[in-house]
């Protein structure tokens, strides 16, 4: 997402927040260039300058955390076809999702029982 990005939903969507990191920045630069990072930063636009202090707020972080728990489930379901629905409604669809939710819950609670399973059968040594 780029800053021109922020200020344009900013502009079109006053109530909206953003929660994208910061690029990295390099630190082994010169006193000439950290100069003009921060000449470059003081200049930026009110919805930048938010967004950046924002993310370096430890809320700001907690919450761009939380979305790696989601993100995996989305890409799990949509890389198992779901990305267009093949059924017209707001109930069908719903009923589809929560279809698709259920089946990621089960299938991760079978992988969490076999490795419960395997886990403990290496701690109990086998009685011959």
């Amino acid at each position: 997402m780029t800053q021109d990005d922020i200020v344009k939903l900013a502009e079109r969507y006053p109530g909206t927040t953003v929660y994208s990191p910061p690029p990295p920045e390099r630190t082994d630069v010169t006193a000439e260039t950290l100069r003009k990072r921060h000449w470059k930063r003081r200049h930026e636009p009110p919805a930048v300058q938010a967004w950046r202090a924002r993310m370096a707020s430890e809320d700001g972080q907690q919450t761009y955390r939380r979305r790696k728990l989601t993100e995996r489930a989305h890409g799990v379901i949509k890389n198992r076809g779901m990305s267009r629905f093949l059924v017209h409604g707001r109930e069908k669809v719903r009923a589809v999702c929560l279809l698709q939710a259920l089946a990621l819950n089960l299938g991760w609670a079978h992988t969490l029982r076999r490795r419960l399973a395997a886990a403990a059968a290496l701690a109990v040594p086998a009685i011959a």
